[in-house]
């Protein structure tokens, strides 16, 4: 029988995930479903301390805010109709009060750069070529915070640019941590907002300057979420109702597609146990103090339990509590 679909081959990745490995993802919000993912699985990672960024030259920069060790002050925040925002970060990490936000931006950048001095495995994902330029002091921004567009200047990132930003950033992250792999992967996350054929030729500088970075630095490899969903799932019914976002069953999709290539095989072990218990911990029971569903905790209990003490880089801190207060 003719093949109906295209599907990718496995690839061969030299540098798998493992649960004695330290993690960081960075980029769009694509790179929190796999980092979601990642955090279910109990692996070791930390997911954008900035926040989700967009585009390379500004995660780029990210990356070198973390190995400078970069701290932020009131001079650096700006205030408008009672809240203080920073354009390096998230609107996440916004407020009403400056020296909480400060606070919040300061210390997760302090845990990022303690974190990045050990990780040897990053992720990157880079969302989209267009960048934003604040006119007033002409400063490349992460985030606008739905400030007037006036106030701001797009542009498009040349392929040379991005290529020349993160290969710098990447090489001197190798220098510090010599057992570092990176695996970089292109958003499919469509931006309409940009219109089609901006969107496409957006992704299209990011795929080629995503190639042109693994091909420079042996350190580096590509994993293909944007062909996955633009040409093994090409169908909208893998997709969101806003038509941009992946739907669960792709992300599942995606990520069964990770655990085969980019996960340590001694790692599926553990993981199909430890998807076994955040299942159990999903249940809802019609009658959660019966005998029948109290044995059901307790038997996760044990489990949790036996897979603390064979996987030391293992730990149940929230699901030990949550299963403690459901059992009578």
């Amino acid at each position: 029988m003719k093949p109906f679909r295209t599907i990718l081959p496995d690839l061969n990745f030299s540098g798998p995930v493992g649960y004695q490995n330290l993690v960081m993802t960075l980029g769009s919000c694509f790179a929190e479903y796999l980092s979601k993912r990642l955090e279910l699985g109990k692996f070791s990672v930390l997911h954008n301390p900035f926040g989700s960024l967009y585009n390379p030259l500004v995660i780029a920069r990210a990356i070198e805010y973390m190995l400078d060790h970069k701290m932020y002050s009131v001079a650096d925040l700006i205030e408008t109709d009672g809240l203080w925002h920073s354009f390096d970060f998230h609107g996440a990490f916004s407020g009403t009060k400056p020296q909480e936000v400060l606070a919040q931006m300061n210390g997760s950048l302090e845990a990022a750069a303690k974190w990045l001095q050990k990780t040897d495995r990053l992720v990157i994902t880079l969302g989209s070529a267009y960048f934003w330029t604040r006119l007033e002091g002409e400063q490349m921004v992460a985030n606008c915070h739905k400030f007037p567009a006036r106030d701001f200047r797009r542009d498009l990132a040349a392929p040379q640019s991005i290529q020349k930003a993160l290969i710098a950033v990447l090489g001197r992250l190798k220098r510090n941590q010599a057992g570092l792999q990176v695996l970089l992967t292109v958003s499919p996350v469509r931006h309409l907002r940009d219109g089609l054929v901006n969107n496409q030729r957006s992704k299209a500088i990011l795929i080629q300057s995503a190639h042109e970075i693994v091909d420079q630095l042996d350190f580096v490899e590509y994993f293909p979420a944007y062909e996955i969903l633009m040409d093994d799932l090409r169908d909208y019914r893998f997709v969101e109702r806003d038509l941009c976002h992946p739907s669960a069953e792709a992300i599942d999709y995606v990520w069964a597609y990770a655990q085969r290539n980019i996960l340590d095989e001694t790692a599926l072990i553990p993981l199909k146990r430890i998807e076994k218990i955040q299942q159990g911990l999903k249940h809802r029971p019609f009658y959660p103090n019966s005998e029948k569903h109290q044995r059901f905790l307790k038997s996760l209990q044990k489990e949790i339990k036996e897979l603390e003490q064979s996987y030391p880089n293992i730990s149940f801190p929230e699901e030990r509590i949550q299963i403690e207060n459901l059992i009578n």
